[in-house]
């Protein structure tokens, strides 16, 4: 739906731009300002049914939290935090269900550069 709206709006922008700074005949003219008309209408419906479908996504969701790893197309903060920190990271709790709840998790230790001579091989 969002390539269809950009596609609509991509039109209509072409035609006002046309209209706007290109030498047309009054009959061109008057039909390039009904397509653009047609379009408006067409891009308003496609915007009606793309703000329908995500207000439906979103009820999918936690109604306060929202979804915790996006906003709009991005990554939200959370998962940004998430990837960058996150010493063990799972889609969902169910990936762990084979391993104890006892089981300690952490991560390999990190060396600068000049440790590594101090470290035995």
């Amino acid at each position: 739906m969002r390539n269809e709206r950009d596609s609509v709006e991509d039109m209509i922008h072409h035609l006002s731009w046309s209209l706007k700074f290109e030498d047309i005949n009054e009959k061109d003219k008057q039909e390039m300002l009904s397509a653009v008309k047609d379009l408006v209408c067409k891009r308003d419906e496609v915007r009606l049914n793309l703000q329908e479908a995500q207000r439906e996504s979103h009820k999918k969701f936690h109604n306060v939290w929202g979804q915790l790893m996006k906003t709009g197309y991005q990554s939200s903060r959370f998962a940004h935090q998430v990837e960058r920190y996150a010493c063990l990271y799972t889609s969902q709790v169910s990936n762990l269900r084979l391993y104890s709840p006892e089981k300690y998790y952490k991560p390999s230790e990190d060396f600068m550069s000049h440790e590594f001579h101090l470290l035995p091989l």
